[in-house]
């Protein structure tokens, strides 16, 4: 899946921002976290937060993955763009102390980002595939919500990267690549298991990191990847 992306970043030699996603011009909520409302078909969505993904151009339709679970195709007029999510209390059973003590690279990436100003910007950092047939050499790539751009790819040792491979990546993308000493204000990533030490990490610095569902077939489709 997404080999057209990955075959275009390497064309284009696999620099920062490489290639322009394959989005429609009207289209401006595309990444941005988005508000459902005014659905009288199924009202039980209004009120739901997700992400707009993709725009279908043949049905004038975003394709939005709902941070609770589910995809759905809605019209423009029933979506406005939201704020990052606000951050959530702890729970009440602690973690190891061992878990969320940061380890000195993770501190020093802490004192990095503070220098950088904040832009209301939204990355995703998306997986070339999510089996070893289709993504053998565990490739991705950052993609920015207000460009429709991608911003850098990112490569990791297994096919689920691990918190550690994600703030590589992101570290490189900002201070290597063309993001001109400003940061997100928010990223996600398609790998669950990662979501938890991103938030200790970037939480303190003003970057609200989240779980980003993969995308379904149908959103693929809409993106004009091939099957």
């Amino acid at each position: 899946q997404l080999k057209a992306l990955v075959a275009a970043s390497a064309a284009e030699g696999g620099g920062s921002i490489v290639v322009r996603l394959p989005t429609v011009p009207d289209a401006p909520l595309i990444g941005q976290r988005v508000l459902i409302e005014g659905l009288q078909a199924k009202p039980e969505l209004n009120g739901r937060h997700g992400v707009a993904s993709s725009f279908d151009g043949s049905s004038g339709r975003y394709c939005v993955s709902l941070e609770d679970g589910g995809s759905f195709k809605l019209k423009p007029a029933n979506l406005s763009k939201a704020a990052a999510p606000p951050a959530r209390a702890s729970s009440s059973t602690a973690e190891p102390a061992a878990a969320l003590t940061l380890t000195a690279t993770e501190k020093a990436l802490q004192e990095r980002l503070r220098g950088l100003r904040t832009v209301e910007d939204f990355w995703v950092f998306r997986r070339m595939g999510y089996t070893e047939a289709e993504n053998p050499s565990h490739m991705g790539m950052i993609m920015s919500g207000n460009s429709g751009m991608v911003v850098a790819p990112f490569q990791s040792k297994q096919l689920a990267p691990t918190a550690a491979e994600y703030l590589t990546a992101l570290e490189a993308a900002l201070f290597g690549g063309r993001a001109q000493g400003v940061k997100p204000s928010s990223l996600a990533v398609d790998e669950k298991g990662a979501v938890a030490r991103l938030k200790l990490v970037l939480g303190p610095v003003g970057i609200q990191a989240g779980y980003y569902p993969p995308p379904t077939e149908e959103e693929l489709s809409a993106m004009g990847v091939p099957p």
